[in-house]
């Protein structure tokens, strides 16, 4: 037996099976096409074979999952607090006009009104009142 022979026999014995995109997207519960848009964009570690196509090291893929959810948390870390109170929400993004009470709340929008009620036994009711281009409740 030639010594190259052997050699290639002795790590192809030795090599872990290849992921395929299809095990991948099934393992990380998302779509081949989210496999494939990170591979383009680098995000994820993978080898391209000739023709064969794109595969992945099961190692490398733990690896990079467990990166990912340390720097995760170390992210979250550093972010500014939010109150992201529905009140704060919408001041910030919606910029509806709001009037607030003890028995109900209101917000205003140009196409209607939200409103929460509570009732007599203390829960609260959401109801939606809408408005066409004319300003007619529909």
């Amino acid at each position: 037996m030639d010594f190259l022979v052997f050699l290639s026999v002795f790590s192809l014995k030795k090599m872990k099976p290849l992921l395929t995109v299809r095990k991948l997207s099934s393992c990380l519960y998302v779509h081949q096409e989210t496999i494939y848009k990170m591979v383009k964009n680098g995000e994820i570690p993978y080898i391209r074979i000739g023709r064969i196509g794109i595969k992945f090291r099961k190692e490398e893929i733990d690896q990079w999952l467990d990166q990912g959810s340390k720097k995760k948390s170390e992210i979250t870390e550093l972010l500014p607090k939010f109150d992201l109170s529905i009140d704060s929400y919408d001041k910030m993004f919606l910029k509806g006009r709001s009037v607030l009470n003890s028995k109900k709340k209101r917000w205003n929008y140009g196409i209607g009104t939200v409103y929460l009620r509570k009732t007599k036994g203390g829960k609260g009711h959401w109801y939606i009142d809408y408005r066409n281009e004319k300003g007619i409740r529909i």
